[in-house]
């Protein structure tokens, strides 16, 4: 716990003349407390008008006693022994908050923070077999504010959650257990104003064409896995996608068409490049085998022979 003394030192703020150490501890705005083996976060209610706060490295366990806080901007509490995420209601002007360096296994508990812009929890400490997860409600109530969310080497196993987080611009994911390239896919493609990405170090980064796939699904993306993304690189691969799109599109619309059949003079069939064409003159007489065509194409020859005899009835 920091003393009154501790607190009045950790501000570059000095005391007027003859000022009250109440007073004095009522206009700090900054505080750093960080490194000095504080196991609580105690007695820091004496700064009402408390922005931003140092509290890394040291040994605090719990999120606590920030209710009063309501100016609170940034918070940084990496390198302690911090294990849940709570106690951050009423903080809606929070807009960074570091939690690098604990043992937190779950993203939760900021349903208030809707103001958060950064979230950091890279390196967390968790036995082994053990993942990281995901409050898919609170990711949901931040998916207007949160730009940057940092989850470097902290067991994360499936990032699927995450493709909530619409607004992201940047996402680092590196040294974990993803496995399946969709579920980055997924993300890329619903957060489509990402514009770097690191999950280097993964299985899911070992796969054949992951680095091309994440470039053919964004328009925005700079920075995949420390590597900058070249303009002339991303225009191939988009070139490449849309001729794949178009070809199989093709091939979906082929098939036998209608108007590929005409009827010549003295009701002779013509064909022009078509299955059915290549098939008929195999055969050495037109009429010694039946062709088999689809109902369609039946039902047409049927009316252009009627149409045929009709016409020779008629003039001849």
């Amino acid at each position: 716990m920091a003393s009154l003394e501790m607190i009045a030192r950790a501000t570059k703020l000095r005391p007027l003349s003859k000022e009250p150490q109440e007073k004095f501890l009522e206009r700090i705005t900054n505080l750093s407390l960080h490194s000095k083996r504080l196991n609580s976060m105690a007695n820091l209610d004496v700064c009402p008008n408390l922005r931003i706060l140092f509290l890394y490295n040291n040994q605090i366990a719990r999120i606590e006693n920030l209710s009063f806080a309501t100016s609170l901007i940034h918070l940084y509490l990496e390198n302690n022994q911090i294990t849940e995420i709570e106690q951050l209601n009423g903080l809606r002007h929070l807009t960074k908050l570091f939690l690098d360096g604990n043992m937190i296994s779950r993203l939760q508990g900021l349903e208030d923070c809707t103001s958060l812009e950064e979230v950091h929890l890279s390196n967390q400490r968790l036995p082994d077999g053990e993942c990281f997860s995901f409050d898919e409600d609170v990711l949901d109530r931040l998916s207007e504010s949160l730009v940057t969310l940092t989850l470097n080497n902290s067991h994360v196993s499936s990032v699927a959650p995450l493709r909530l987080l619409v607004n992201l611009h940047v996402l680092r994911c590196n040294e974990n257990q993803i496995e399946y390239l969709e579920e980055i896919e997924q993300i890329i493609i619903a957060c489509n104003l990402l514009q770097e990405i690191d999950f280097s170090s993964n299985p899911a980064s070992a796969v054949p064409g992951y680095r091309d796939c994440l470039i053919e699904n964004s328009e925005l993306l700079q920075v995949i896995d420390d590597r900058a993304v070249k303009p002339n690189q991303r225009a191939f691969l988009h070139a490449r996608s849309s001729r794949r799109k178009n070809s199989s599109h093709s091939r979906v619309s082929g098939g036998i068409n209608s108007k590929a059949f005409s009827f010549g003079a003295g009701g002779q069939l013509s064909t022009r490049k078509t299955t059915t064409a290549k098939f008929m003159k195999r055969s050495s007489t037109f009429h010694e085998r039946p062709i088999e065509t689809n109902s369609a194409l039946s039902g047409f020859l049927n009316v252009g022979s009627v149409n045929i005899n009709r016409f020779n009835q008629k003039h001849f």
